[in-house]
């Protein structure tokens, strides 16, 4: 035993001192690939493992975020969930250990690849941006720099670097052109197509989305089908865009893009006047139980090909089943903007109108909302017109009596009959302004140039009072010349009437130019301008109120009517301190021009952000009114522009320059920002 066990000993003996004598040159080697195994199963063990797991989840939690989102009128800013964005910092922190204390490990390059793909997926693509650019530089000969290269071009995209994107993409599909990356040219792919459609070069577009019809079989290449499709129909190929929704459709098992390619053919059938086949399609899928959920969209386009077809009835039966059945459904208020516009157009019913389109006005769609709140005005407006004017009507119309008259013993009868002969100009010019004002509506608000003629034509008839004829004579000119077979006479005469019974209208020199004659180019509204700056600097202010308002009233569309409005604000704050004149006189200025840089002016005066419960008389006004002619307004000196500014500056824009707005040459207005400037 003793023998053997010797035996034993003596070759472990000679092996140790061998390797005494050898040195470090054997034990170093394996000392080091037993310290690399060790780092890579504890880096991947402890940190890259967890972290892979957190990623799949947490892009899982946002997959199934945008699933849930298709097909809604609003969809959030971002597919992002509290739970995946906690989920995806973790991953970052993880890693970035990786890379402080294990960065001799060889999951190094996942680890960086891993961070980027978090930074992209949180939607912070500048930082995403650097990551792959740190790997694709400092691990050049790694197996992802593939990957790492496709996610690269993608955050430039994201970030709307396009033209950086498009050069990225082109290098990357011509570099890697087999099977095996057929995963990441598809996105690609996809991205090229998308940057050039959304620059309309349409040709380009059809080609990156072909490639991926042609070389995928999954998702990529459905969607690609489907964006072929709508290209298809934005330029008018909607045949082919029918075609592209069919293979959409076939190509796919999921309920949601089955919907959306079968509806979409059907829209490209109504738009190619295959109507029967649009209304076959759609009634299939209205009758098919899965589709349930997308009814309210479905019978909302079943109504507009019911209406393309002229059928007015089923479509009307169409829109109000979307807007009272499916009132809590994002197709409710857009199918009853169509109703509206049905009710407006073709049944002539301006009261379900109104109505129609203030419900529209309630939807979150822009392209609705906007549109549906612009015809509420309009149709306020007109009613508002119609009642004034069946008020005038109604009044005209009682018979004239005197109170004398024993037959008539109603005496309040009597009172409203004394007031009508007393006030039939007044009524008779408030029923000239409520046709005038039916005219505008129906011209450049409701679009109805026959129904603006008839009110126009009304308002020459119905008043003696003619100081208001320039404007209707210089609209029915511009109506004859757009539609000659609508008015009595030709554009040429009624130009010339307004030419030659009201010369100094402001309208004279639009007509002249209709009618080819030379134009002078001098504004008659600068000379009273003059003058009255020349009044302020007199203190003759309430004079120079009076030139503002002549300025204001006779010649509206000169630049120096806004001009005008402001500096009597200006005056009524400043000079003549009436708070509640000054309070009136901006909001005049918002009014009328509320386009122009006085109107933004005038909404940041601090004097006009204090509400007045109940507005006193304006005291100033009328003490201008029984003031003698040339009188000063105020004998105190006003305050320099220097004090002025000091006490007012809190208040933006700051105060102009002079006291009062000077002409156009010496006060230059930011129209963007309403500011002025020396």
């Amino acid at each position: 035993m003793q023998t053997k066990n010797v035996r034993l000993l003596l070759p472990s003996c000679c092996i140790l001192l061998l390797l005494v004598l050898q040195g470090c040159s054997i034990v170093r080697p394996v000392g080091n690939f037993i310290s690399r195994t060790y780092e890579n199963m504890v880096s991947y063990f402890n940190a890259y493992y967890n972290a892979s797991n957190l990623f799949d989840e947490a892009k899982e939690e946002i997959k199934l975020n945008e699933l849930q989102q298709r097909g809604k009128e609003q969809k959030t800013r971002s597919t992002l969930t509290p739970s995946a964005t906690q989920k995806l910092n973790k991953v970052i922190d993880k890693c970035s250990n990786i890379l402080a204390f294990h960065s001799t490990s060889s999951l190094v390059d996942d680890a960086v690849l891993l961070i980027g793909k978090s930074f992209y997926l949180l939607e912070q693509y500048e930082k995403s941006e650097r990551k792959f650019a740190e790997l694709i530089v400092q691990f050049s000969q790694s197996d992802l720099v593939e990957e790492a290269q496709h996610w690269y071009a993608l955050s430039l995209y994201k970030q709307g670097k396009y033209d950086d994107a498009l050069e990225i993409g082109k290098t990357f599909l011509m570099t890697y052109t087999t099977r095996k990356s057929i995963k990441y040219r598809s996105p690609i792919n996809s991205m090229m197509g998308d940057i050039y459609r959304s620059k309309k070069n349409y040709e380009e577009a059809i080609k990156y989305y072909t490639n991926i019809v042609d070389e995928d079989d999954g998702e990529f290449r459905l969607n690609a089908m489907i964006q072929l499709g709508e290209i298809a129909l934005e330029v008018g190929d909607f045949s082919s865009a029918s075609q592209w929704f069919i293979s959409a459709y076939q190509a796919t098992r999921d309920p949601y893009y089955r919907f959306y390619s079968q509806m979409q053919a059907a829209i490209a059938h109504r738009l190619d006047g295959r109507y029967h086949e649009s209304l076959e399609l759609l009634t299939t899928m209205i009758e098919d139980a899965r589709m349930k959920e997308y009814r309210g969209n479905l019978y909302y386009e079943r109504g507009k090909t019911f209406l393309a077809l002229n059928d007015t009835n089923e479509a009307l039966a169409d829109f109000v089943l979307v807007d009272t059945g499916y009132a809590k459904t994002q197709w409710s208020p857009i199918a009853a903007f169509e109703l509206g516009k049905l009710y407006e157009y073709r049944m002539n019913d301006y009261n379900s109108a109104l109505n129609a389109y203030t419900r529209a006005s309630k939807t979150q769609n822009p392209l609705y909302a906007d549109s549906a709140q612009l015809k509420v005005k309009s149709f306020n407006r007109y009613f508002d017109a119609h009642r004034r004017m069946w008020k005038s009507d109604s009044l005209l119309n009682i018979p004239e009596i005197t109170t004398t008259d024993t037959t008539v013993t109603d005496t309040v009868y009597v009172k409203e009959a004394m007031q009508v002969i007393s006030n039939k100009d007044s009524l008779l010019a408030q029923k000239c302004a409520a046709f005038i004002e039916l005219g505008d509506i129906f011209y450049s608000e409701l679009m109805r140039i026959d129904s603006a003629t008839i009110y126009y034509i009304k308002a020459l008839e119905s008043s003696t009072d003619s100081s208001r004829f320039d404007r209707i004579y210089y609209m029915l000119g511009l109506i004859a010349q757009q539609s000659p077979e609508q008015t009595p006479l030709p554009s040429d005469e009624y130009f010339n009437m307004l030419i030659r019974k009201y010369p100094r209208s402001p309208y004279v020199n639009a007509a002249k130019r209709f009618l080819g004659h030379p134009v002078s180019e001098e504004d008659p509204a600068e000379k009273l301008y003059i003058k009255a700056e020349r009044l302020i600097d007199e203190h003759q202010y309430y004079e120079a109120l009076r030139y503002l308002a002549t300025i204001e009233n006779e010649y509206p569309l000169s630049r120096y009517a806004p001009m005008s409005a402001f500096a009597k604000a200006w005056i009524y704050e400043h000079l003549l301190h009436s708070k509640d004149s000054a309070v009136i006189a901006y909001k005049n200025v918002r009014t009328r021009y509320p386009s122009t840089a006085f109107a933004s002016i005038s909404n940041r005066r601090v004097l006009d952000t204090t509400e007045l419960k109940t507005l006193q008389p304006d005291t100033v006004h009328i003490k201008q009114q029984n003031q003698p002619e040339g009188t000063k307004g105020n004998d105190e000196e006003p305050q320099s522009p220097k004090q002025l500014n000091d006490e007012r500056r809190i208040s933006k824009p700051r105060d102009p320059v002079r006291k009062y707005p000077r002409t156009p040459k010496d006060v230059e207005y930011n129209e963007n920002e309403g500011t002025e400037s020396q």
